[in-house]
Order: structure tokens, then sequence, then C-alpha cells
């Protein structure tokens, strides 16, 4: 009985170690720097297989000098709480994590490290120097002066809804990344993270202007190109704008249920949808959740 057990330990022993050296390290593609700010900046990339991501960052192209223990380095940072979404992403190689604690108007230098879920291997990439770099933002304002005028600057979170090429609904972990013109880094949502599937929460408060490096106010209208990571099954991009252009009202109307149901749209992303900019009640530029919530006063009174 007992040497029938040795030989058993010794099989699965032996199948343990096949199954080691028939392991592959994870091709990474789509590499990209995102949501950069002031203090901190995220990194996202696709793998080909369920994986873990890890990041180093250093203050030279070389490599020498690595800050990352001094850093809040975080995976999968989220909105909400729900744990499934990182799963989600992590077991279709969709990877996605953030540096914080760093300091204004600074050059870093960072590596990707990317681990196989089953095995453990480890792919850095790049693997060779020179190291890629991010220049965090100069500052956050919460005011900006155009011509001499001066104005709060609000921009909202906005959700948006982006269909796969084949007519599905992006999956729960997807990371949508949204690079307005004008800006020098996109900003991410994950699907399903604090809002409900298909949607993806943008935090535009985090665009900045590439010339000025401060907070890049947003009036409607701008073009946008949205990419999809979908990790094992690579990236879908396509070109849109965050917002219908701005017009002018012809004839204001009355508020009824079509104005909510379309500001509601609009908020949550929906296509094709245009509003006139009239109803931009609480004159911050766009058409929000402020103005859903006044149509339905009125609609009440």
């Amino acid at each position: 009985m007992r040497s029938v057990t040795y030989l058993l330990f010794s099989l699965l022993f032996l199948l343990f170690s096949v199954c080691q050296v028939q392991a592959s390290p994870v091709v990474v593609s789509n590499t990209t720097v995102t949501d950069v700010t002031p203090s901190s900046f995220s990194v996202l990339w696709n793998g080909d297989q369920a994986a873990i991501p890890d990041l180093r960052v250093f203050t030279d192209v070389d490599g020498t000098q690595e800050i990352s223990n001094q850093l809040n380095i975080t995976a999968y940072p989220l909105k909400g709480s729900h744990i499934s979404i990182i799963e989600s992403s992590r077991d279709n190689g969709v990877l996605l994590i953030q540096a914080a604690g760093l300091s204004p108007a600074t050059t870093y230098y960072y590596q990707t490290v990317t681990i196989v879920a089953l095995t453990g291997e480890i792919t850095l990439t790049p693997a060779t120097l020179p190291l890629p770099s991010v220049t965090t933002q100069d500052n956050s304002v919460r005011t900006n002066i155009p011509d001499t005028t001066e104005y709060l600057f609000a921009n909202d979170t906005i959700l948006i809804n982006t269909p796969q090429e084949n007519g599905n609904d992006a999956a729960e972990g997807t990371v949508v990344s949204v690079l307005i013109t004008g800006s020098n880094y996109p900003v991410t949502g994950m699907v399903g993270d604090g809002v409900t599937v298909p949607y993806a929460a943008m935090d535009t408060a985090n665009v900045f202007d590439a010339v000025s490096h401060l907070n890049m106010p947003l009036s409607g209208g701008e073009q946008v190109t949205v990419t999809r990571y979908l990790g094992v099954n690579g990236t879908e991009t396509f070109t849109s704008y965050l917002l219908p252009p701005r017009q002018l009202a012809e004839l204001r109307g009355t508020v009824g249920l079509h104005e909510v149901v379309t500001v509601l749209q609009i908020t949550t992303g929906k296509s094709d949808v245009s509003l006139d900019m009239d109803y931009d009640i609480n004159g911050d530029s766009r058409i929000g959740m402020e103005e859903s919530v006044y149509f339905l006063q009125v609609m009440a009174d």
C-alpha cells in the first residue's frame, strides 16, 4: 500500500513538473500610461492569459534608482468594492495598476511586471533599457481664467457604454480608455466598477491639458478616442465625441419625461443623442444628474 502511495505521489510530481516546463510567460501588448495626475499615474496593458499585474517605478532611465517601496502601488484601483471585477480582469488578461505618492511635474520611469496566475512566471516589460517615462501633471486647480473671466472648474464623472465590434456588451472587468483631443494621457474606467454592467465610469476631472498640464475644462463636443482593453482578445478602438455640441435653443418649450430620459441617456453615454445645451440648468457646460433631478422636480411641481 505504501509503495502504491509513493508511486501516486511520484506521478503527481512528474505531472506538476511537466506542467511547469510547458508553462509559457505572458505575452504583453498595448501598454499605455493612463490617469496621470500631479501625484499618481496608472499603467494599462493586455496579456495573452490570466495574469496578475505589478509595477516598478524608478527616478532614472537606467533603472538603478527604484522607489517602488516608497509609493502606494495598487493593482486595479476600484471606485466601488466588487472583487469579482478584479477576478474577471485577471482571468481575461486585462492588467491595470496605479502608482500614487508622486511629486508634481516630475518625470518617472517604469517597468511593468506581469505574473502568470497559475505558475507565477514573471514577464518584465520592457525587458531591456531604456525604460519608458511618464511626467506627472503640474497642478490640479479648481478655477480657470479664460479671457480674464474666472469660472469654477467642475468636470463630471461620466458613464459610457461601449459595445464590442461584434455587437455584444462589454463584459465586467473590461477596461475602457478615453483619450480626449488636447490632453496628453487618457482616463480609464472598468466596466461594472461602481456602476451597472455594461457601463464604465470616467473621472474627467483627471483630464489635463497637454500644453499647460493643468485641468482641461470640457465644454461638450470634444473628439475622443475610445479603446476597449479586452485582454486575451486584444483591443478595439474607435473615435467618438464626449458630449453633443452646444446648441442655441430656438424654443425652450416645456419640460417633460422626454427631456429627463434624454438627459439620462447622455449621462450614461448613449450615442447619437442631442439635447439643446439651454437645458444646462446649473451652467457647468455639461448635462448631468443635476439637470435630471431638476426636470423631475419641475414635473412633480
